[in-house]
């Protein structure tokens, strides 16, 4: 007669009881959230000085008008920087704000990083005083942002005066930043993107 030990026994008893337990099964991997930017060419300026590969539509000389025209939906996170080009062609804040919401909710993500206008050292454009518009209608989508819950972020806070223009060394044109100025700005963007990351995966 064979004799089982206690260990044995209690061995065994063990693996029957494993060989019943359902297997473990893991929830599948978060599909990565699409970064969507839209805007003009100083989006491309920092666009592709970021570590994220973004879709979108940005295009030099594009007024929100143009970027509500092309813009597509897709991405989970939107940042969009529009508004520079309205100014240059004198297109009022209200026609650039209601552009804005439009394109909030053609491309329907489920967080939006809405950007400052740029600075610019072009005071008088045709009779236009860029500068001081630029600080008058970023107030306005300040403001706008806030109620509507999206995030405002100045990614240009750092390279701009408190006139409203380029700090010294960070503009090739007055309008454009340098790649040293771009870099800072799509540092900052980046910053943004993973605050808005955080709130559309939640």
């Amino acid at each position: 007669m064979t004799h089982r030990t206690p260990f044995a026994l209690a061995a065994g008893a063990i693996a029957v009881a494993l060989s019943i337990l359902p297997a473990t099964t893991y929830p599948p991997e978060p599909e990565p959230l699409v970064v969507e930017l839209a805007g003009d060419s100083l989006t491309d300026r920092y666009a592709s000085l970021t570590d994220f590969d973004p879709i979108g539509w940005w295009y030099p000389g594009a007024t929100s008008a143009g970027v509500l025209n092309y813009i597509q939906p897709g991405g989970d996170v939107l940042v969009l920087m529009v508004g520079t080009n309205d100014i240059r062609e004198g297109i009022s804040r209200t026609t650039t704000v209601a552009n804005v919401h439009a394109i909030v909710d053609k491309v329907g993500a489920a967080h939006v990083v809405l950007l400052a206008v740029a600075p610019c050292d072009v005071t008088d454009d045709n009779g236009i005083d860029r500068q001081r518009e630029a600080s008058v209608l970023n107030r306005s989508l300040a403001t706008h942002a806030q109620d509507a819950g999206w995030l405002f972020v100045d990614p240009w806070a750092r390279i701009r005066t408190l006139d409203g223009g380029y700090a010294s060394g960070m503009t090739t044109d007055g309008v454009h930043p340098t790649t040293a100025g771009a870099q800072i700005v799509a540092d900052v963007v980046e910053g943004a993107v993973l605050i808005a990351t955080e709130g559309a995966g939640s």
